[in-house]
């Protein structure tokens, strides 16, 4: 089936592109994730023009399945191409968050941290993941800033799954065109099983420690 890469009102299709895409993501068979690891995406393609700038937004399908939406990070001049390199949506949480959680107000729930800092970053959330069956630690209430200056979105939100025995997931939804921040648990299946440490299979809050907790 055919690579198909949308921007704007114009498409890429395997007839422009020299090699297909080298479509990437850290969850594939046989990766063994861990609480609060921060899973994502990249492709990596060649064309003879150069056609986008850094930060430009790109719509990968393969055939009639697409597969997300990416932006554009990084692009090589070649002697008579260009190579770009694209990630999803995750590379929007590369920012400093420092300041997003110096200015929340305390006490907050994790739940509600989540959410909220997910909604800053241009994300929506599943009401699923946020339940108390597979964020067992929603509740736990967060009292005030105690994350270092410089640390990350991404981190933020690596803290808060590993405090509930999940990874983060991004996840495009095509028709409505909204970007979804997903939290994960164990036995999510994507067309091939991800295995997580066996200990995150059943989560109790009395049972599980949140290492990072102090720092959320």
């Amino acid at each position: 089936m055919d690579n198909i890469i949308a921007y704007g009102s114009e498409t890429l299709t395997d007839a422009d592109i020299y090699g297909g895409v080298e479509y990437t993501k850290t969850i594939n068979s046989n990766t063994n994730l861990q609480p609060g690891d921060v899973a994502s995406a990249q492709i990596k393609f060649t064309i003879k023009d150069r056609l986008f700038e850094i930060d430009d937004e790109l719509v990968y399908s393969i055939g009639s399945t697409t597969i997300g939406k990416f932006y554009v990070k990084d692009i090589q001049k070649n002697k008579n191409s260009y190579t770009i390199t694209a990630y999803d949506g995750i590379c929007k949480l590369d920012g400093d968050c420092f300041d997003y959680v110096d200015h929340l107000t305390y006490p907050i729930t994790l739940r509600n941290l989540f959410t909220q800092a997910a909604s800053h970053c241009g994300f929506v959330t599943n009401s699923a993941d946020t339940s108390s069956r597979n964020m067992v630690n929603a509740s736990h209430m967060v009292y005030g800033n105690n994350i270092n200056q410089g640390t990350t979105f991404r981190q933020l939100f690596s803290y808060i799954a590993e405090a509930n025995g999940c990874f983060i997931e991004y996840q495009y939804a095509q028709s409505s065109e909204l970007e979804v921040l997903r939290l994960r648990k164990y036995g999510y299946s994507t067309g091939s099983t991800v295995f997580i440490n066996s200990n995150c299979k059943t989560l109790e809050e009395a049972d599980y420690s949140c290492p990072h907790i102090t720092r959320v």
